[in-house]
């Protein structure tokens, strides 16, 4: 395993017990987000490829890491919300880089 996929766990972890989250509420989040930013970007054929969703997570991961960087900032009430603000896609202007799509 790389450093970088066992980083995204460590963090997806940290998230989960942050949030009082299970692994599945943090996975299920994270593919309905996906499947909606391909809605909100009518790329819905690249939602079984596999090139896209490595680069969608890790987007997630960054983003998981500034939140996790904040956390000690926000009240502990506030940081689903904050969360869930923090991978809306409405929130975020972000879109796969031209090779990404093209490979896909």
């Amino acid at each position: 395993m790389n450093i970088r996929k066992l980083l995204m766990q460590v963090n997806q972890a940290e998230v989960c017990r942050k949030l009082g989250w299970s692994e599945e509420q943090y996975n299920e989040l994270q593919l309905e987000t996906g499947l909606q930013f391909l809605q909100l970007y009518s790329l819905p054929e690249y939602a079984d490829n596999k090139v896209f969703w490595a680069w969608f997570r890790n987007q997630w991961d960054m983003r998981d890491e500034r939140f996790l960087l904040s956390i000690s900032q926000i009240p502990t009430l506030e940081r689903e919300d904050k969360y869930l603000a923090t991978h809306s896609i409405l929130n975020n202007s972000f879109f796969p880089p031209h090779n990404i799509i093209n490979y896909a």
